[in-house]
């Protein structure tokens, strides 16, 4: 789940990506950590390191050690319920277009392509390695977007354009075989 600030894709929202990166870091981590075929990637035998301390490092750009739950060897669905608090079928907007808002959230799911997608960003202590979504957006082969109200009043602070997003994914292995991962993102 995602909340906060998605513009609409245009030019300088390099930092807009990367926060969304940021969000769903832990939550992807916590999944890696957790689910029953991936859990084991975190202990090594005696003398090995484990097998997420490789893939980060096969994975390595810009500064980061990024580890994609999704790769090029496999492919996923997404099911995005974008919630926010204007009418989510009016003609005209004021927070900006839906696609350009999935443009930008689809670019935050995915490791950056280029190093100036993470701008001056260094990780965190708590960012290496770093979890993200997709490899590439390339591996998307269904994309579902449902918009609605939310009703939820905004937090102190917290503008009355931000949204939220739900992000159901589905995965399918090239040999055909599926692995549900159920409002992960």
């Amino acid at each position: 789940m995602l909340r906060g600030s998605l513009p609409a894709h245009r030019r300088g929202i390099t930092d807009a990506k990367h926060r969304i990166r940021q969000e769903l870091h832990p939550q992807l981590k916590s999944f890696w950590q957790q689910h029953p075929l991936l859990k084991d990637r975190w202990t090594a035998e005696p003398g090995q390191r484990p097998l997420i301390e490789q893939l980060a490092d096969d994975y390595t750009r810009c500064g980061f050690r990024f580890v994609p739950l999704v790769t090029d060897d496999a492919a996923c669905a997404l099911d995005i319920l974008l919630l926010r608090r204007e009418e989510p079928y009016g003609l005209f907007s004021r927070a900006g277009d839906i696609d350009g808002r999935v443009k930008t959230l689809l670019d935050g799911l995915r490791m950056p392509q280029h190093c100036s997608e993470v701008n001056r960003h260094t990780p965190a202590e708590d960012e290496d390695p770093f979890f993200v979504l997709l490899e590439d957006d390339k591996v998307i082969y269904e994309l579902n977007v449902t918009t609605d109200r939310l009703f939820v009043p905004p937090e102190p602070q917290e503008p009355e354009r931000d949204v939220v997003a739900v992000i159901r994914v589905r995965t399918r292995t090239f040999g055909g075989s599926r692995m549900n991962i159920h409002d992960q993102g």
